[in-house]
């Protein structure tokens, strides 16, 4: 069983509201995790998906926080182009 260890971060509105750092730690399963945490804004038990596909990393929020967060509902970070 591999075990990912990481932290969330999410910056929004220009840099205006930036809801970290988060930490988490969850099984990898099928190239995947499913992530339970809570906003540093004082949303609380948020669950979402983060998933490998090809070289992507794909973000899925699956249940929204209980009060404020700033979370994207889904994204895609893209590898780094090298010149």
């Amino acid at each position: 069983m591999t075990i990912v260890i990481g932290k969330l971060c999410s910056i929004v509105n220009y840099g205006n509201k930036i809801d970290c750092p988060i930490p988490f730690a969850s099984k990898l399963i099928n190239n995947q995790i499913k992530v339970h945490f809570d906003s540093t804004f004082g949303g609380k038990n948020g669950i979402a998906i983060i998933r490998l596909q090809e070289d992507n990393l794909i973000w899925e929020l699956i249940t929204a926080p209980n009060g404020e967060y700033y979370f994207a509902t889904k994204a895609k970070l893209l590898p780094e182009k090298e010149n």
